[in-house]
């Protein structure tokens, strides 16, 4: 799993401290804020022992994409974002034209917070994952 810096996370991503999810809440140099991990309760985090959380078509489902295609590689679709999710490692996010299947690739992403940062920035909206899918 990556080891995460305050320049690649945004308020409200989601990421890993112990093996819990937890919602990104404030950021600094050193530190994240997080909820999630304690009822109730922010606690500070070292941003040095939060991770990544590896993407799944679990987290793509549950945030709302949808698989068009199976075979080799999983293929799932929402917004104008089209990611071919890898087994293992960095999955390929293609971006696709209005009313065509022509797909252009866009960036290569492995973690969840990459992806919300990533529709975010396309849509300005947020980009949720509702259920807790680490193991």
């Amino acid at each position: 799993m990556e080891n995460l810096s305050a320049k690649n996370l945004r308020l409200g991503n989601s990421i890993n401290y112990n093996e819990v999810v937890c919602k990104v809440e404030a950021i600094s140099n050193e530190y994240v804020s997080v909820s999630g991990y304690e009822a109730n309760r922010y606690i500070p985090v070292k941003i040095e022992d939060a991770k990544g959380i590896v993407l799944t078509k679990e987290h793509l489902l549950d945030s709302g994409f949808w698989k068009v295609y199976h075979n080799l590689v999983d293929i799932f679709d929402k917004y104008r974002l089209r990611i071919y999710l890898a087994q293992t490692g960095a999955s390929n996010v293609f971006f696709t034209e209005p009313h065509s299947t022509t797909a252009h690739y866009f960036i290569s992403i492995e973690y969840v917070h990459e992806l919300q940062n990533l529709y975010f920035a396309m849509t300005g909206e947020e980009l949720t994952i509702t259920k807790d899918f680490t193991e």
